[in-house]
């Protein structure tokens, strides 16, 4: 993510576009803070697991991936324009969200270990 310049149609860094400002209808909106730390930028990947975004940190000053775990089919979003999601914990949705989430922190720390690894993204933070 960088400053877009007057008069700039897209941003010759990543390619975004202000005027086809669409993301998908679960997703975050964009320029969400997260944890006074991250800004959420564009989707640039979603499964069954969650959705992963283009970010900014503002502490390291930096572009990071964020990736929010979102599992399909248990969450959605309240509407288009808000941020809270809705969880499904009918049957064994609860104990789902639980083993599923601790998957996905699980897999972050994995991750983690692996940062001397060039070909590997590093985690940077898990929350």
């Amino acid at each position: 993510m960088e400053e877009l310049k007057p008069g700039d149609q897209f941003c010759p860094h990543c390619g975004y576009e202000p005027d086809s400002d669409i993301q998908p209808p679960n997703a975050l909106k964009r320029d969400t803070l997260l944890r006074d730390r991250y800004y959420i930028g564009n989707v640039i990947g979603q499964g069954g697991f969650g959705i992963t975004y283009v970010g900014w940190d503002l502490t390291l000053e930096m572009k990071v991936a964020i990736k929010e775990y979102f599992p399909s089919g248990s969450a959605t979003r309240t509407n288009s324009l808000s941020n809270q999601i809705q969880w499904d914990f009918t049957g064994n949705g609860k104990a789902n969200w639980s083993e599923g989430m601790e998957r996905f922190l699980k897999e972050a720390r994995k991750m983690a270990k692996l940062d001397s690894v060039p070909a590997i993204v590093r985690v940077r933070d898990a929350f």
